[in-house]
């Protein structure tokens, strides 16, 4: 039943690694160049890469999650096959005596 596994969104380990590496470098990037002089300016950046991180956190569970339900699936397919495998389930009703 896939239709009963939660949502998620699918994300691949290039799609992970290319977030991180934008995620990092620019805002760290962007932080350094206001945070010569502390501002205002700064702390946005600072706040920046806050959230790229938060971004780069939830692509991380984002990967996990394909990876078990990939997981789950083929599990499930494996489990399914076998039940087909065994056919019709004749259930015989007992005679009563007496």
């Amino acid at each position: 039943m896939p239709d009963a596994m939660p949502a998620f969104v699918s994300t691949d380990a290039e799609a992970v690694a290319a977030a991180a590496r934008r995620a990092a470098e620019g805002a760290a990037k962007s932080r350094e160049a206001e945070c010569a002089k502390r501002g205002n300016n700064c702390r946005d950046r600072e706040a920046d890469e806050r959230a790229s991180n938060d971004r780069l956190a939830k692509a991380t569970t984002d990967k996990a999650a394909t990876d078990r339900a990939s997981k789950l699936e083929t599990d499930a397919q494996a489990q399914r096959n076998k039940l087909a495998e065994l056919g019709p389930v004749v259930t015989a009703k007992r005679a009563r005596v007496g």
